[in-house]
């Protein structure tokens, strides 16, 4: 991306569709993922030239959305998920009672910029008849298009130095991080934001969701010995996040947020089998 209001899919769609053939990944939410990333990129050029800010973190009510947008954009969602499954179900659920709310997904797509609000979800949630996780997956994959939109600049290239910051969610759009990157000689962890893509340097021994330090209380899980990929959890929290050490990547794969989450995917079925959660789901469209 040249500018913040230039974003190009197709480099991130051909990665995606690449991981058809990779071990551990299921084809069917390969091609998921892509539907998202497609109606999400559609969205975003819908858009057009924005008004970007430079207030952080971004303000939920000063954001502009589109209700056209929002309405395009879920239908294209709920045709990515095809016709079987809990998610189908109640993706419909949703759309019935979008049709009936006219402000829904708006809401919706606010309430994912206050990530933590898990209370005001689970009330939702109960009212409309679906889980959390189906009200926050939607949310923030309605959102992403908008939080990019209005961002001043790109994500930081990996090859670079993200600025080094205490705090464990993004300084742009509030939201955790869903994927830590080693990079460098030393190995710096950086944390790549599961909403807007931004990253930014921090500690590498320190949970980037409750700040535990407690080397007792933070440890690792792998599906094998040196393996680039593995998960870093926390005890006190009983959070996770996804780690990939670029360096140990193939000599020019250049590494892609997105594409990374997509293929570990067995990192979080070992993660949730061992009793860990995640924080709210990768929607950023870098």
């Amino acid at each position: 991306m040249a500018d913040s209001n230039v974003y190009d899919p197709a480099p991130i769609l051909t990665r995606l569709q690449n991981l058809i053939h990779e071990p551990h990944v299921s084809p069917d939410y390969i091609r998921f993922r892509v539907g998202v990333l497609e109606a999400q990129a559609a969205a975003r050029a819908a858009l057009g030239p924005g008004a970007a800010t430079d207030t952080l973190p971004l303000d939920p009510a000063l954001m502009t959305l589109d209700a056209g947008t929002l309405r395009s954009l879920y239908a294209a969602l709920r045709a990515s998920v095809g016709g079987q499954g809990l998610q189908s179900v109640e993706l419909d659920r949703l759309g019935v009672i979008a049709g009936q709310h006219a402000t829904l997904l708006d809401e919706l797509a606010r309430g994912a910029l206050l990530a933590d609000d898990v209370a005001a979800l689970s009330l939702a949630a109960e009212r409309i008849g679906v889980s959390v996780e189906a009200l926050q997956f939607v949310g923030r994959v309605l959102v992403a298009p908008f939080v990019l939109e209005a961002a001043t600049k790109p994500a930081v290239d990996l090859q670079q130095a993200p600025p080094v910051e205490d705090s464990g969610t993004c300084a742009r759009c509030d939201s955790a991080p869903a994927l830590a990157v080693r990079i460098g000689e030393e190995g710096r962890r950086v944390l790549c934001c599961s909403l807007c893509g931004r990253r930014w340097t921090f500690a590498r021994l320190a949970c980037p969701h409750c700040g535990n330090r407690d080397q007792q209380r933070l440890a690792t899980l792998a599906v094998g010995e040196n393996e680039p990929r593995w998960i870093e959890v926390c005890d006190a929290c009983g959070q996770y996040v996804k780690t990939t050490d670029a360096r140990r990547l193939s000599e020019g794969a250049a590494l892609v947020a997105l594409v990374e989450d997509t293929a570990t995917l067995h990192l979080d079925l070992l993660a949730e089998k061992e009793g860990y959660r995640r924080r709210p789901p990768y929607a950023a469209l870098v």
